[in-house]
């Protein structure tokens, strides 16, 4: 099929059975059909009208009564697209490349394969994490440049930026996290579809929990789930600055763009369900006897999330060193009234445990004078004394020996090296390998270790680079075997940071 030799035009073919796809009935899965149809169409040999009639019967057990109205639309497609594109020149070049396609047949994908595949991932018993597995695989033998994927059932207390950034920062650079809190899914989008065939290819289980599937995410009419010319840019923009940090303190400025990130993320999540408290404060005013008990259970279960979502705002606030007056909810919504005696005595300058105490009361401010506000009054009032006693613990945690550590002198030693760089070395160097080693065979030899972030082969020496200094210590104390020899790294002398 010559129209599938232009890439343009391939791509102008995915778009439009991604279209005849989505007005079928019901598709469970329809960018894998769309892969297994391109996988028959390239492969599969005959004239249109041939393979008109086959991939019907093909595809006639995932569409069902659509199968007809979809297929001929394609193929009238396919018309077009060969139309345009008939030329003697064309022809010439389709005859000169048809004896090296000949040839590579037995090594592309076949379509039995891709069919047993798709049929598993449609097949209603398959469970998720089997049917990501399949999904991948067919992704991949197809070559699939998809950049994002989607982790569903993600726990409760991991379910945030900062979490999921650290945990799938291993991978590579990472270009967005956008979170689903209703589902407990999350979308990672990396810069590179390298990155993302990496994460699929871990077998390590995503936050120690094997019910966390993490599954290829492809749309073909969504440039921002697959490669790009100016994804790839900013992916080696993004690797290079890894490789060769410019700045120290780049790290602490991701820190706070992602703290920053979850914190605005949090603000509008409360908002949205401050504003649905005083819904329910507006029916708690003229509401039926007979319903109370029912709103007052809803009311509770609301106010209750809200302090979840106040608490991890107090802790990110702590860590960040940020206040609650620089975030969208630094003004109450409602018109402000003349201040009391009581609060015009308070000083000018409140702490963040104010602030949020004061958030905390503008939540259940709408439902002063009402039945529930004594029971949600002291329902605020208790978690805020358990959220601000743990923080307290916390703070007055000191290091004690046996002869009991003097806490000032333990405070001025951990003052003292948060402002420290650790100058020790990060490289180890093999001398004496043989004149035939390749670099797979030090890459093989690696396998083992963790935090090889780079290998350098120059003849018979191989240098390797950590993410850590005391990631160093294992391969120099166990060594290494390579080419049948075991060799003993040495720690590459480090320079002072300027």
């Amino acid at each position: 099929m010559k129209c599938l030799d232009d890439v343009e035009k391939e791509i102008q073919l995915e778009k439009e059975l991604a279209r005849l796809l989505s007005t079928a009935s019901s598709i469970a899965d329809s960018s894998s059909i769309i892969t297994y149809i391109m996988v028959f169409l390239k492969q599969m040999p005959g004239d249109l009208a041939t393979l008109k009639q086959t991939l019907k019967t093909e595809v006639n057990i995932f569409l069902l009564s659509d199968t007809d109205r979809i297929v001929d639309s394609l193929f009238a497609f396919i018309e077009t697209l060969e139309s345009d594109g008939d030329s003697p020149d064309a022809n010439k070049e389709h005859d000169s490349d048809s004896e090296e396609k000949e040839t590579t047949q037995s090594q592309l994908f076949t379509i039995e394969k891709a069919a047993e595949l798709l049929r598993a991932i449609m097949n209603p018993t398959t469970s998720p994490l089997q049917k990501a597995k399949y999904q991948f695989e067919l992704y991949e033998k197809t070559n699939v440049k998809f950049r994002c994927v989607q982790v569903r059932n993600v726990p409760k207390e991991h379910l945030n930026v900062m979490d999921l950034a650290k945990y799938f920062k291993h991978y590579g650079p990472i270009a967005n996290i956008t979170i689903q809190e209703s589902s407990s899914t999350a979308i990672i989008q990396f810069f590179s579809s390298k990155h993302a065939y990496l994460a699929m290819r871990s077998r390590s289980a995503v936050f120690n929990s094997r019910s966390v599937v993490v599954e290829p995410l492809y749309n073909v009419n969504d440039a921002q789930t697959f490669d790009t010319p100016e994804s790839l840019r900013l992916a080696e923009e993004e690797e290079a600055a890894i490789l060769h940090p410019a700045d120290k303190l780049r790290l602490v400025e991701d820190r706070q763009s992602i703290i920053e990130q979850e914190i605005g993320t949090l603000c509008e999540t409360i908002a949205k369900k401050m504003e649905l408290a005083g819904k329910y404060a507006a029916l708690a005013a003229g509401i039926e006897e007979a319903k109370k008990g029912a709103l007052q259970l809803g009311a509770v279960k609301l106010v209750r999330s809200v302090g979840e979502q106040v608490g991890e705002l107090y802790r990110l606030l702590k860590m960040s060193g940020r206040r609650l007056r620089d975030t969208p909810l630094r003004a109450p919504t409602q018109p402000q009234s003349q201040p009391s005696p009581s609060q015009q005595a308070q000083p000018a300058e409140e702490t963040v445990e104010m602030e949020v105490r004061g958030l905390m009361e503008r939540v259940i401010a709408p439902f002063e004078g009402s039945f529930l506000y004594a029971t949600l009054s002291e329902l605020v009032m208790n978690h805020l004394l358990g959220l601000f006693a743990k923080y307290v613990a916390a703070e007055r945690q000191t290091v004690r020996g046996k002869r009991g550590l003097a806490e000032a002198a333990a405070a001025k030693r951990r003052k003292a090296a948060m402002y420290q760089l650790d100058n020790r070395s990060r490289e180890v160097v093999v001398k004496g390998l043989p004149a035939t080693v390749k670099e797979v065979d030090v890459i093989n030899a690696m396998k083992g270790f963790y935090g090889v972030r780079k290998i350098v082969l120059n003849g018979t020496e191989a240098r390797i680079e950590f993410e850590e200094p005391w990631q160093t210590t294992k391969p120099m104390r166990a060594g290494l075997f390579i080419c049948n020899k075991k060799v003993f790294p040495t720690l590459v002398e480090s320079t002072p940071s300027q």
